[in-house]
């Protein structure tokens, strides 16, 4: 179970990929004078979950699996390979652990279209949870970019909760070092706030938030790319889940961006044929579902 500290090296992940590389949509954005909108801990509604060979974990309550929103909402926006890879999208640099040759794989693909889309997602944020690292990272960029940046507006405003268990303090403005065992302190976060909680990159922290159920939106920016090796978003702690896609949209370049939204368990069954020797029967009981 990751802290955050296991998080991406320094380098051009996320939205400073989409900050170089649509800079011309960004800046039209501007010119248009579009605004930008703008705890106590709580853990009783998480169950506590034995199991045999890993450590215990916590759960999001059932109201939360089921899509139903109370609190705020926890999104993790994530650029993949086709085949799962998230590690290293920005540059030949940005993480070469493992031995990854890969790095800058994302931004060939690019287009105004997209960095549309990310300017406008990100104003949607209320917060930021990140990793160490791509805290570093973020707050080694964004407090130098200029007061209308829209990006970069909303950033260095919102509050920012740091994961990390090396770091003592945080010195990007608006931010807060999170304490205590990270899904605790995470479901204590998302309780005692409304809107939505954005992550970006954080590699390592999302395989917790993953593992222990926390998360409520996925924005999965697929690229048409494989890469047969990489960090991947979905990892071993994975845990069984269903999901409703809310939105698809697909660039001009085949990047397949697609929300989804946490709807409860997975929905079992079997393509046994009927009686009559077909399977009709089963597309109309999947569609009265």
């Amino acid at each position: 179970m990751s802290d955050g500290d296991d998080d991406l090296p320094p380098g051009v992940p996320g939205l400073q990929v989409a900050d170089r590389l649509g800079r011309d949509h960004l800046s039209s954005r501007q010119s248009r004078g579009r605004e930008l909108d703008e705890g106590g801990l709580a853990t009783d509604d998480f169950a506590f979950v034995p199991t045999s060979r890993n450590p215990a974990r916590f759960r999001a309550p059932k109201k939360q699996r089921e899509g139903r929103r109370t609190t705020a909402s926890l999104v993790v926006g994530t650029f993949l390979t086709l085949d799962g890879v998230m590690q290293g999208p920005g540059g030949p640099d940005e993480d070469r652990r493992g031995g990854f040759a890969h790095g800058g794989w994302s931004v060939g693909y690019w287009d105004d279209a997209m960095g549309k889309i990310i300017t406008e997602w990100t104003a949607r944020a209320d917060a930021l949870l990140l990793g160490r690292t791509t805290y570093q990272i973020f707050a080694a960029h964004w407090p130098h970019v200029p007061d209308d940046d829209p990006v970069g507006a909303v950033l260095n405003r919102v509050p920012k909760y740091v994961v990390s268990t090396s770091l003592k303090t945080v010195g990007w403005n608006n931010s807060t070092l999170l304490e205590g065992e990270v899904p605790r302190a995470v479901a204590a976060l998302k309780d005692a706030r409304s809107g939505e909680i954005q992550v970006h990159g954080s590699c390592g922290l999302l395989q917790t938030l993953i593992e222990h159920d926390l998360i409520d939106e996925y924005r999965l920016w697929t690229f048409p790319v494989l890469l047969g090796s990489g960090k991947r978003l979905f990892d071993m702690g994975t845990i069984p889940a269903g999901l409703e896609l809310i939105d698809s949209t697909t660039s001009s370049t085949g990047v397949v961006i697609n929300r989804y939204r946490r709807a409860g368990d997975i929905r079992y069954g079997s393509f046994e044929v009927d009686e009559r020797g077909g399977v009709e029967a089963l597309w109309a009981e999947g569609e009265e579902r």
